[in-house]
């Protein structure tokens, strides 16, 4: 996993380093090839997103808010990696729908996975989360 980062300090990609890797060991262990850019924002209205690479299903961009605390920061990243993780089994997560946003499927999975991610992290990790 190629991991490049944009507008961030070295504290922020430390624990975003810590929390891919974990993320990917988790849901996607099989995975030799992906490549994630990540680009810190101030002033997002959402507290991250991620873009798929319309020829490419294994490159993404995660456009992340800064100044999240570190519980924040963590689980918007187990979010949209569980995100990364439908786009590679071939789900279209950016399909139109007339289901509410917060209802559709890959929505549920993914706040049921950052939960659990996050958990599990915790119990696995040295990182002391406030």
């Amino acid at each position: 996993m190629l991991v490049t980062y944009f507008n961030s300090n070295k504290a922020e990609r430390s624990l975003i380093d810590k929390a891919l890797v974990f993320a990917k060991e988790q849901l996607l262990p099989k995975v030799r090839k992906l490549e994630i850019d990540v680009i810190m924002k101030n002033n997002m209205k959402s507290d991250g997103f991620v873009d798929v690479d319309i020829d490419d299903n294994r490159y993404f961009t995660l456009r992340i808010k800064k100044s999240q605390d570190t519980d924040d920061l963590i689980t918007t990243i187990f979010h949209e990696f569980t995100h990364i993780m439908q786009s590679v089994k071939g789900q279209d997560i950016f399909a139109p729908s007339d289901v509410d946003y917060l209802e559709r499927d890959y929505e549920i999975e993914a706040f049921t996975m950052q939960e659990k991610l996050l958990l599990d992290f915790k119990a696995q990790s040295d990182i002391i989360i406030v």
